[in-house]
């Protein structure tokens, strides 16, 4: 599939992120705000060379514990549809967190 399509399509599920999170209590302001500056994908990118320490506190085992890793950008850029948006190490990063992160 074309990666012009692939990128509305994963700027569609970043936007969909912070609608559906309302269903769990949260509100991801910068998140948004970060998407809507550089896109889903860019913003994707700059998110995955962050360190840890950099994201937010216990976010991702709140979401795992609630069976909610659809939540995050991390369960997007592991999905197969999305493969050539993402290098092979930024895959790995992202798994890692679905995984293990906080």
């Amino acid at each position: 599939m074309d990666d012009n399509i692939l990128t509305a399509q994963f700027n569609a599920e970043m936007e969909s992120i912070f609608e559906r999170e309302r269903e769990v209590g949260l509100c991801s302001t910068r998140f948004i705000e970060g998407v809507r500056r550089y896109g889903g994908v860019g913003y994707a990118h700059a998110l995955l060379k962050k360190a840890e320490s950099e994201l937010p506190k216990n976010t991702f085992t709140f979401l795992r514990n609630l069976g909610r890793l659809d939540l995050t950008m991390e369960y997007y850029a592991v999905q197969e549809r999305f493969r050539s948006l993402f290098s092979d190490s930024e895959r790995e990063i992202a798994q890692w967190r679905l995984a293990s992160g906080d």
